[in-house]
């Protein structure tokens, strides 16, 4: 089935299968071909960078994560995606969910928390185990709520370091950890307490501590260069084709451990293709971004946000139908009316009634166009009053720019001189 993690790994009661379906069908008349059940090894890998113009491995991370102990090895430790898998494809026998099993969850992240409110849905009781604290989880700090709500049990700062088996269980040995330095990945560090630990019986246990990409297929040796991906072992004509998008550039891209990252991800390497077969594309410009901060909110009115509704938390506990209702159009466009349109000129007229006559009103009809001019500077009447206009626009539309700066190109069609427009 086509989808990749989407299909396999995300939880209906978070993505309905019939949204995933309604984005393939688009895909698909798109005119974009899918060719399911084809197994791609190094021969066929090979046929295809042969085939085509230009090839993008975006297999995502399919390789299992481990920890590496004791243990590991066991038929009862399983791996938290194929656990999704079986799930989403509805093999329940494969998955085989007891009641009130004991199921240890190894993990912070999505995967994790998606186990855990699967596994008490089917009747068993989950527990997750995380080496840090909710503070420093990958996953949304509002999981745990939610996921206590349903049944799952938490036990923070402990780090697996042995499985053992006791008949028909299994402990996990844990040690207790404390919070030490920020690590490279931007939190704070777990250490662990001298002679600390914490054992755990369990009737399984699954491993959700963050798959790695698998690319054997694309030959022995390979360096990801995202986004290209260097692959030494193919014949020298075909090296300079191969690239790499999504989970399978893990490592090499911050884009990547979530669905729009990857999609962000894609665009990159995309637009890398499309010049390596020779589109002329457009740099996009930098531009000063309107953060909320440079917003002056005291112009807006306040209201409030919209509270979505969702499922009563006993019918939750029991489907797997999606929690957060989607709204209706009607409430939709009312809550989209929220926005403050950051950084857009709508002609609100605030930075005309602050100018004291040096900005002229061009009276022309409203379009959203990012570059568009409403008024323009008199600059033979530029003073005090022109610099507050700019500092009273609502949106953070205006901003002053250095004669130097490679934005006075835009800046020249904005002004306007008295002579000019004299007599009109």
């Amino acid at each position: 089935k086509a989808g990749g993690l989407l299909s396999q790994g995300i939880p209906e009661y978070r993505y309905p299968n019939e949204i995933l379906e309604k984005e393939l069908e688009y895909i698909y008349k798109t005119g974009v071909n899918i060719k399911l059940n084809y197994e791609i090894n190094k021969n066929r890998f090979i046929d295809l960078a042969e085939e085509f113009d230009a090839v993008i491995v975006a297999t995502g991370a399919q390789s299992p994560g481990v920890l590496n102990i004791e243990g590991e090895d066991d038929p009862a430790v399983e791996n938290g995606i194929k656990f999704l898998t079986d799930i989403n494809f509805n093999n329940l026998e494969k998955v085989n969910v007891g009641k009130n099993e004991k199921i240890g969850i190894i993990g912070g992240g999505y995967t994790a928390f998606d186990v855990a409110r699967c596994s008490a849905r089917l009747g068993a009781d989950p527990h997750i185990i995380y080496r840090r604290t909710v503070n420093e989880m990958t996953a949304h700090p509002g999981e745990v709520e939610d996921s206590e709500e349903e049944g799952v049990t938490f036990h923070f700062l402990r780090q697996p370091v042995k499985i053992k088996r006791s008949g028909d269980k299994l402990k996990l040995v844990c040690a207790v950890m404390k919070l030490g330095p920020v690590d490279e990945s931007g939190r704070a560090k777990p250490v662990q307490m001298k002679d600390a630990y914490e054992e755990f019986e369990l009737d399984r246990i699954v491993m959700a501590v963050g798959d790695k990409p698998d690319l054997f297929f694309v030959g022995e040796r390979f360096v990801n260069e995202y986004p290209n991906l260097n692959c030494p072992d193919l014949p020298d004509e075909l090296k300079d084709k191969i690239f790499i998008a999504g989970d399978s550039s893990m490592g090499n891209s911050e884009l990547i451990g979530m669905v729009v990252r990857a999609v962000g991800s894609a665009q990159i390497t995309v637009e890398k293709v499309r010049k390596f077969l020779g589109e002329k594309i457009e740099p996009s410009e930098n531009r000063e971004i309107a953060f909320y901060n440079t917003i002056n909110t005291k112009y807006f009115q306040e209201s409030t946000r919209l509270v979505e509704k969702r499922i009563e938390l006993e019918q939750r506990k029991k489907t797997f139908e999606e929690i957060t209702k989607t709204i209706d159009e009607d409430t939709a466009v009312v809550f989209a009316e929220r926005c403050f349109f950051c950084g857009i000129c709508i002609q609100c007229d605030w930075c005309y009634y602050y100018s004291e006559g040096s900005l002229l009103k061009l009276g022309k009809e409203w379009s959203p166009e990012t570059d568009e001019s409403f008024y323009k500077y008199v600059l033979d009447k530029i003073c005090d009053a022109s610099f507050k206009s700019v500092e009273a626009c609502p949106r953070s539309a205006l901003s002053i720019t250095d004669e130097d700066s490679k934005l006075m190109e835009v800046c020249d069609y904005q002004f306007v001189n008295f002579d000019e427009i004299k007599g009109k």
